[in-house]
């Protein structure tokens, strides 16, 4: 299971509507980006006080290819595109933590 945080209403526009990538730069690829750690919501929502939880069913040899940072023993980040994620069973929205 991977995490991807929002906001509440971006959440219900991504259930609706499905990812898209975010824009892409020198230094990241352009993806979903996605957490396998449910317990960064400071980190993540970068001060909104409204945020949402969306959860992703992502096979782990899959979200190995879109491995993009490993903080050992904390969490794992992954960057994945859009099309792909949008085939993956979505899990409900829940308030962010």
């Amino acid at each position: 299971m991977l995490y991807h945080y929002t906001t509440q209403s971006a959440a219900a526009q991504i259930v609706a509507d499905g990812f898209r990538d975010s824009p892409g730069d020198s230094f990241f690829p352009a993806g979903v980006w996605l957490s396998d750690s449910s317990d960064i919501r400071d980190r993540a929502m970068r001060g909104h006080s409204e945020g949402a939880m969306l959860m992703i069913d992502v096979p782990e040899d899959l979200a190995q290819r879109f491995l993009i940072a490993n903080f050992p023993g904390r969490w794992r980040e992954f960057c994945i595109p859009a099309e792909v994620v949008n085939r993956l069973p979505i899990g409900p929205v829940s308030p962010a933590r």
